[in-house]
């Protein structure tokens, strides 16, 4: 797992109009910090099952970006092959007054967090690959052995909302009781 970092600056380009120039310098101009990290194929998947979740929660928590580049040859070798995955963290310069003079120090801190959560995933699938796996439906038995499993964990909730809500009306009933029981002087 290598990682590369760097630092590019973005703003207005000189062929954009005059307007648009102008829009971009009231936004102020950006920074961004990359790194890339080499992750097997399987950890891929995993970040983007499910609508991309595990993905989009990292981003959201290390408030980062992440893309997944992938090459059509590694791909077809299997979930062995690795792909390249970059995290990219945008921050304002330091030329506007209302920036924080440690903002780099912060995004810093964020790309480490992401760096960090991404090897432990690596670490964690060499460990156990299994896990990481694409999982098909399995043999019919399996498949209804997770039914009544799932039966069973179902049953089990709603008897604990039953018990709640019974015993949620024994006590507005001894409610209801002291209420209509008024003692007159």
């Amino acid at each position: 797992s290598s990682s590369k970092d760097s630092t590019t600056t973005t703003g207005a380009t000189p062929s954009q109009s005059q307007e648009q120039q102008e829009d971009n310098n009231d936004q102020t101009k950006r920074q961004t910090k990359t790194t890339s990290l080499q992750i097997p194929q399987a950890i891929a998947h995993h970040l983007t099952r499910k609508g991309h979740a595990k993905q989009r929660n990292i981003e959201k928590n290390t408030k980062t970006k992440m893309q997944i580049i992938k090459n059509d040859e590694e791909s077809k070798k299997g979930s062995s092959s690795l792909l390249l995955l970059v995290i990219e963290a945008e921050y304002p310069t330091k030329e506007r007054e209302h920036v924080d003079e440690n903002v780099e120090e912060i995004v810093q801190k964020h790309m480490n967090a992401a760096t960090l959560l991404i090897k432990n995933m690596i670490k964690s699938y060499k460990k156990n690959p299994d896990h990481f796996e694409k999982k098909a439906g399995g043999t019919f038995a399996e498949q209804e052995e997770a039914k009544k499993r799932k039966e069973e964990i179902l049953k089990k909730r709603h008897k604990k909302k039953i018990a709640a809500n019974v015993g949620d009306m024994v006590t507005n009933n001894e409610k209801g009781k002291k209420k209509k029981q008024r003692k007159f002087y």
